[in-house]
């Protein structure tokens, strides 16, 4: 699904393999109403293409930043400042995969989850019109 971890030889089974058990930290394995299991597992592949990915640029000594900018006479280096509303998507920002993975986090869980309950606790009025307070 992904070619650029296609060369058996930089990345046998077995890397990709801790990385997808790594990735099942960040993506629940179990199915949840919000995000069918098609989602779900390609979420979870998504995750561990994005650890690969930051782990490869550590492994060749580049930065994980977003540098816009460097000199190497006098030191200066320029970042992007982030532009995400939390660290999290600020993580997922740094690789393709990860920016791929948070639209599809953003679109799956787009208005929010709700569990249990009455269907009315999910709106404003109960179901003979009266306010609850």
């Amino acid at each position: 699904m992904y070619p650029y971890f296609s060369n058996t030889t930089t990345y046998p089974d077995v890397v990709l393999q801790l990385q997808l058990d790594a990735s099942q930290d960040y993506i629940s394995p179990y199915v949840c109403d919000y995000m069918s299991l098609s989602a779900r597992t390609r979420a979870t592949y998504l995750m561990a293409c994005h650890l690969q990915f930051i782990t490869d640029k550590i492994n060749n000594g580049e930065s994980t930043d977003l540098i816009t900018s460097t000199t190497i006479d006098k030191i200066t280096v320029t970042a992007t400042p982030p532009t995400f509303k939390n660290q999290f998507q600020y993580w997922l920002g740094l690789t393709p995969y990860g920016k791929e993975l948070l639209a599809l986090l953003q679109m799956k869980s787009a208005g929010g989850m709700y569990y249990g309950g009455s269907p009315e606790r999910s709106a404003f009025r109960k179901l003979d019109g009266k306010f609850r307070w």
